[in-house]
């Protein structure tokens, strides 16, 4: 049997604000994903991550991102809903530019994607040489750009076009004035911006 650790990357379904720095979120969930590991959720233990339980960035425990391989975060509390999804209160670590880069992302809708990692304990042959891992011991959940289920990678295309398509003006610096911006058709830009954003809901 393979022991080495797994992950399930996958987009948030359920998030709430519950404070000015506390979140609730739904971070596992029996969803379609690009490439489901075969994990069984009642069997994947928590105790052992809630004795550091850190809130990492995509993963990176060893510095190859810009959290330099620190938490950006940490839970609160972890539930399991009667349908067996994972629930997680958290926080965002105060005083840290890239934490703070993270929540500003999440606040604003750009960040709706999580990623669990685990290792196996008990596992079972389910044929091609795969596993189904009915044991397990969390490790930690990551906040990720970019969810395993293709059709939340969408959402998230259309949500992001929404919210440029929605300005009503473009700032200009102080001082200028304005000249600059003349050379832009600024309304071919929406055009062109509405019909990506038509054709990704068509897809």
């Amino acid at each position: 049997m393979d022991k080495s650790v797994r992950s399930m990357p996958m987009n948030i379904v359920k998030t709430r604000a519950l404070g000015k720095n506390r979140y609730e979120a739904t971070i596992a969930a029996n969803e379609k994903v690009r490439q489901p590991p075969d994990l069984e959720f009642e069997g994947l233990s928590t105790e052992n991550y809630l004795r550091n339980p850190v809130v990492m960035w995509a993963h990176d425990s060893m510095g190859r991102s810009p959290s330099g391989g620190l938490p950006i975060g940490r839970t609160l509390k972890l539930n399991r809903s009667q349908d067996g999804q994972i629930i997680a209160e958290f926080e965002f670590l105060d005083d840290d530019p890239f934490a703070q880069r993270v929540k500003n992302a999440w606040d604003k809708g750009f960040l709706r994607a999580a990623s669990i990692s685990w290792i196996p304990v008990e596992s079972v042959p389910i044929g091609d040489g795969r596993w189904r891992d009915t044991k397990s011991d969390l490790l930690e959940w990551s906040i990720v750009s970019v969810p395993a289920d293709p059709d939340a990678l969408r959402e998230a295309h259309i949500r992001i076009l929404g919210s440029f398509l929605e300005e009503k003006s473009w700032s200009v610096q102080e001082g200028s004035s304005g000249e600059e911006l003349d050379e832009y058709d600024w309304s071919e830009i929406r055009e062109l911006a509405e019909s990506v954003k038509a054709a990704l809901i068509r897809s």
